[in-house]
C-alpha cells in the first residue's frame, strides 16, 4: 500500500508494483521504465514528467492521474482504465499498446495525434 507516498524522481525501474495501491502517491519524475504496474491503482496519482517507457499497465487504474508529459514509448496499457486523466504533452511510439483502453472519452487534453491514432 503505498497510497499518498511521495515518490517524487524515486528511481523504480523493474519494479514489481503489479496490483500496488498507489493512489494519490506523488510520481512526479518517477523512473518506472520497465516496471510492472498491472492491475495497479493509480488513480489521481500525479505521474507527470513520469518515464513509463517499456512499463505494464496493463488493466491499471488511471482515472484521474496526471501523466502531463509522461514517456509512454513501448508501454503496455491496453485494458487500462484513464477515465478524466490528464494527458497533455504525453509521448508515446507505435509500439505503446493501447488495445482496449477504457475512459478516453472522458480524459482531458488527450493529444490530436493520439485522438486520430485511436479513431477517436
Amino acid at each position: 500500500n503505498l497510497s499518498n507516498a511521495y515518490l517524487s524522481n524515486a528511481n523504480l525501474s523493474n519494479a514489481n508494483l503489479s496490483f500496488a495501491n498507489l493512489i494519490k502517491a506523488n510520481l512526479i519524475k518517477a523512473n518506472l521504465s520497465n516496471a510492472n504496474l498491472s492491475n495497479a491503482y493509480l488513480s489521481n496519482a500525479n505521474l507527470s514528467n513520469a518515464n513509463l517507457s517499456n512499463a505494464n499497465l496493463s488493466n491499471a487504474n488511471l482515472s484521474y492521474a496526471n501523466l502531463s508529459n509522461a514517456y509512454l514509448s513501448n508501454a503496455n496499457l491496453s485494458n487500462a482504465y484513464l477515465s478524466n486523466a490528464y494527458l497533455e504533452g504525453i509521448k508515446w511510439n507505435k509500439y505503446t499498446n493501447w488495445e482496449g483502453v477504457q475512459g478516453l472519452e472522458t480524459a482531458k487534453n488527450v493529444p490530436e495525434a493520439l485522438r486520430e491514432q485511436l479513431w477517436l
